[in-house]
């Protein structure tokens, strides 16, 4: 016979274990297992003697290992000339005895759906879609306990081993005790084609996925709806060789990295586009900027601060370097005046979960005493002017730290700052004095920072008395030509000769910005000879104005019409002795009409009324 030897569930493959034969007590063979090289198992080449058909045999096991001998409860009837079991179906010496059940249930083509499933005889025939290979299924099922399954004598694993059923295929049981063979017929036929560009499968739902650098990962995670399974192509968003099996992505670089998946409709086989995961992996964020705190005698115990990135929160530890629980609170200093203790602190990324080493404060008590606060001057800019650094006058032997706009906590430098005058308002800094010998620092001085409000840009109008005439009621002071006109510092202002005259407005020591250009004229001015003249008719006017002019020296001169406000309307216009102004589209109003000889001198103005 041909057997293999087991106890106590455990094969028994040593050269020095053996099995004996025996009739009564007689021994009738005696048997060592040995390896067969072209199945990779050991077996025993048993021979058993007798002269008696059908005489009893039974069997005991010895153990080199333990030493032990067992009788076997499997008996045999002894066959003149007979033979028992081969590699495929070695004869079972077990103790105790392994199951004879050759059963297989639950038996399906995994992850595909066949449309229909036909049982004839003894064969099980699957009729899948037309575009689902053959070659490559899986299948699954459940068998009897030990029992295991073959394909030609080769083993088949459920989920696992890839069939081809081009052809029909006999899956093989055979028991736990290898002595049953049960043989399941399955055939697999396409049964028709679907064009799958006339189908819409959904994409899967996906959730994006954020690692920080170099963690222990896990395998992507999708759920397919019903009906439907799932296709992994990697990071591949066109083309490449589909898996069920969902990838595991790396976290050894920073970046982000897409993975690609894919439903696939079991009837059908068609699949859907293709759904993007984003997997990014992100660095860890630096150290939290943090200070040693010292405290001296008579002062109060610091709070514990540091400063994070603008992402981030702090995560206090305590007084644990490593381990320990996170707290979002700092913890309270303890004090022992001469002992310095260690407090640890990191920062965590809210965007992206990852949090920093942890950085160390030393907090150290001393003996020594506090230094005043230093001496300062509150300070006022106004607004968007150029300010200089903060002062601050400390006693000799210590240094000034500046702590910005923290009346506690925060990180004291020795930078000075310089304040910014963009925005109005009252703005407070801090500053102390640090003993450069002792390390003991002050209590924090303020000093106000006053950003003041400029006035507005005044504006500039006309009144009926030709009064030039500021917005502003206070403050002014007229300009002529981007000159300070000496004196003229009312609301209103009325100009002695022509010109062009801004003025600018000062409140609380801040100036406001020049106002626009007006360009003023005196009305009524004539420089003509006796025997020259200027006529200007209709006055007032509805669409067009007659302009009629005798000069002794020229025939030819220029004109230009201005509003109120100094605009030119028209500028500078050449016209004859006798000519016409057509000013339909000037809208009504007082206008200021200019004469000017071809030497561009002023000869002659005069006000007109458009109505």
């Amino acid at each position: 016979m041909i057997a293999k030897l087991s106890l106590d569930g455990k094969a028994l493959e040593s050269a020095n274990d053996m099995v004996g034969a025996f009739v009564g007590n007689e021994c009738r063979g005696v048997a060592s297992p040995v390896f067969i090289p072209a199945t990779g198992k050991y077996y025993t080449y048993l021979t058993v003697f007798s002269n008696k058909q059908g005489e009893e045999i039974v069997f005991k096991l010895y153990e080199s290992a333990s030493g032990r001998i067992v009788p076997v409860d499997k008996k045999l009837s002894f066959n003149i000339n007979g033979h028992i079991g081969s590699f495929f179906q070695a004869y079972s010496i077990s103790m105790p005895t392994l199951s004879n059940q050759a059963t297989i249930s639950n038996f399906e083509l995994y992850n595909v759906r066949p449309d229909s499933v036909v049982t004839k005889g003894d064969v099980r025939t699957y009729y899948i879609p037309a575009n689902v290979a053959k070659d490559t299924l899986t299948t699954n099922f459940s068998v009897s306990a030990g029992a295991k399954v073959y394909v030609k004598e080769v083993p088949v694993v459920a989920k696992v081993t890839k069939v081809n059923f081009t052809n029909p295929v006999t899956f093989q049981v055979v028991s736990q005790d290898e002595s049953t063979l049960l043989n399941y017929k399955v055939e697999v036929k396409n049964s028709f084609t679907t064009d799958c560009s006339k189908l819409t499968i959904a994409k899967p739902t996906v959730s994006n996925v954020n690692y920080c650098l170099n963690v222990r990962t896990g395998v992507l995670s999708v759920t397919a709806t019903a009906g439907k399974s799932l296709v992994w192509y990697g990071n591949n968003q066109t083309g490449g060789t589909g898996s069920i099996s969902a990838p595991t992505p790396s976290s050894s670089a920073v970046g982000q990295f897409n993975y690609y998946v894919v439903q696939k409709d079991t009837l059908s086989g068609c699949e859907s586009e293709r759904a993007k995961i984003v997997v990014t992996v992100s660095d860890y964020p630096a150290l939290p900027k943090v200070a040693n705190l010292n405290y001296c005698q008579s002062t109060d115990i610091p709070s514990l601060s540091a400063e994070p990135i603008a992402t981030a929160r702090l995560l206090w530890y305590g007084k644990n370097e490593t381990g320990g629980t996170a707290s979002l609170v700092a913890p309270v200093v303890e004090y022992v005046l001469g002992t310095s203790v260690n407090y640890f602190v990191s920062q965590r990324d809210t965007l992206t979960g990852c949090e920093s080493a942890r950085a160390k404060i030393v907090v150290t008590s001393l003996a020594a005493s506090a230094p005043a606060k230093p001496s300062v001057t509150d300070v006022q800019y106004c607004q968007n002017t150029t300010t200089t650094g903060l002062k601050a006058s400390n006693l000799p032997g210590t240094r000034i730290l500046w702590y910005g706009f923290n009346a506690t906590g925060g990180v004291g430098t020795s930078v000075t700052p310089v304040p910014s005058s963009n925005s109005a308002g009252e703005f407070s800094y801090y500053v102390a004095q640090q003993d450069t010998s002792s390390g003991c620092a002050s209590d924090r001085a303020k000093l106000v920072v006053t950003i003041k409000v400029l006035p507005a840009k005044p504006t500039i109008v006309l009144d009926a008395s030709y009064n030039l005439v500021s917005n502003a009621s206070s403050g002014n002071q007229w300009y002529k030509e981007g000159a300070i006109v000496a004196g003229a510092t009312a609301a209103t202002f009325k100009p002695s000769s022509n010109g062009t005259y801004s003025v600018k407005v000062t409140s609380g020591g801040c100036s406001s910005d020049m106002s626009a250009n007006f360009n003023y004229l005196i009305t009524a001015i004539s420089s003509l000879a006796k025997e020259e003249f200027v006529t200007l008719s209709p006055n007032p006017f509805t669409d067009e104005l007659r302009v009629n002019y005798y000069l002794v020296n020229s025939t030819t001169a220029s004109i230009s019409v201005l509003d109120l406000s100094g605009r030119m309307v028209i500028e500078n216009k050449e016209i004859g002795t006798e000519s016409s102004l057509h000013l339909r589209d000037l809208p009504a109003g007082i206008y200021v009409v200019r004469l000017l000889d071809s030497d561009g001198r002023l000869l002659y103005t005069q006000k007109i009324v458009k109505i």
